[in-house]
């Protein structure tokens, strides 16, 4: 019988700004993680290619859209701001969880957002959203290349 690996890490391939330490830091969320970032000040949640992420108070994720999330309501509750954080698109999950969303179909939200940890939060499946220090920026489109020209470390 062949091995299983107890935890399996899942780097999407247009995250080209991976530090290794992220890695670690994703494996920290024991069945089921995320890595997220707040969202600079230079950086807009109305951007369609980013994957925003609504987190509870204990930091787990609640909902993960490309739409702008949390909305605010300006109008009825003054010009508050809420935080918006955006996943980093390293996750870590446990064999046996990742097993699980092979075997789930796909869901309408899942296909519709087109982002996958939607299957795991519509079955249930608590996802930590782990607070990661390092600031990435995912390759999409071309106006990021320049953005991560920008972030990238000078060597």
């Amino acid at each position: 019988m062949a091995h299983r690996p107890d935890m399996v890490v899942v780097v999407q391939g247009d995250e080209p700004m991976v530090n290794p330490h992220m890695l670690e830091l994703a494996l920290g969320g024991l069945v089921a993680a995320t890595l997220v970032r707040k969202l600079g000040a230079d950086e807009s949640p109305s951007d369609r290619n980013m994957v925003k992420v609504v987190l509870n108070t204990s930091g787990y994720v609640v909902y993960a859209s490309r739409a702008v999330i949390p909305g605010s309501t300006p109008e009825k509750h003054g010009a508050f701001v809420p935080d918006y954080y955006k996943q980093s698109c390293i996750m870590a999950f446990g064999w046996d969880t990742l097993q699980k969303w092979d075997d789930w179909p796909m869901l309408a939200e899942e296909r519709a957002e087109g982002i996958d940890i939607v299957r795991f939060l519509k079955h249930g499946c608590p996802l930590k959203a782990v607070i990661s220090p390092y600031n990435t920026q995912a390759l999409d489109v071309e106006a990021d290349l320049e953005r991560i020209r920008e972030l990238w470390p000078s060597t």
